[in-house]
């Protein structure tokens, strides 16, 4: 009988032996994954600021376009409104 408990014990033991080092184990992994958790959220912010920045230059890049084709339109607003100007004048000197 006492050979059996020892036996027991025995495997009991081992059991808590396998336990401890698979407890060891998972915590390292844990560890590891927690930095690289880290480390992911780190490059995930380092993306959303690029990604900012390039929405910031794709909007400026729109806008300067704009600009340009709105520079010719502008150029033609003012000869136009010199061309009335011009107008007026004559009229103003026909109704004298």
């Amino acid at each position: 009988m006492n050979k059996n408990i020892n036996t027991k014990i025995a495997q009991v033991l081992e059991k808590v032996k396998k336990n401890v080092a698979l407890q060891k184990f998972i915590e390292e992994e844990n560890k590891k994954l927690h930095q690289q958790n880290i480390e992911n959220h780190k490059t995930i912010n380092e993306l959303n600021e690029k990604i900012k920045e390039l929405t910031e230059q794709n909007k400026i890049i729109k806008i300067s376009k704009t600009l340009e084709n709105t520079k010719g339109s502008t150029e033609i607003k003012l000869r136009i409104n010199e061309l009335v100007r011009e107008i007026d004048k004559c009229k103003s000197l026909l109704n004298r």
